[in-house]
């Protein structure tokens, strides 16, 4: 009779192990790893830290997007001012000219 204990200990351990591992498989196949994460982006997303990492992240966007257009602004100024600088020497250019061809006519009317 001593000699049962030990073999029935074993199968009792087996039939432990073997419930134990259809039931984690079980489960497991139950589980939607997708439809999981989901949920936890969801859940952090609408926390008080989601909700402040959105901010920022909003707050990050819209600084490059005013710096995008300073820099944008700074560089259609800076056309507008080498335009301007060429139209200045344009201008000089004629009136060294019309004093040149003014000063010539007052030489030969006198």
């Amino acid at each position: 009779m001593m000699e049962w204990v030990p073999l029935g200990c074993l199968i009792l351990s087996v039939g432990f192990l073997m419930l134990r591992t259809h039931a984690l498989r079980s489960r497991s196949l139950q589980r939607n790893p997708l439809k999981e994460s989901q949920q936890e982006i969801v859940q952090r997303m609408n926390s008080p830290v989601g909700k402040i990492h959105q901010l920022e992240a909003r707050l990050h966007d819209y600084g490059r997007e005013v710096e995008g257009r300073v820099e944008t602004t700074m560089l259609v100024l800076d056309q507008l001012i080498l335009d301007a600088q060429k139209e200045s020497d344009r201008l000089e250019h004629l009136l060294l000219e019309f004093k040149k061809l003014n000063g010539d006519d007052k030489r030969s009317a006198a």
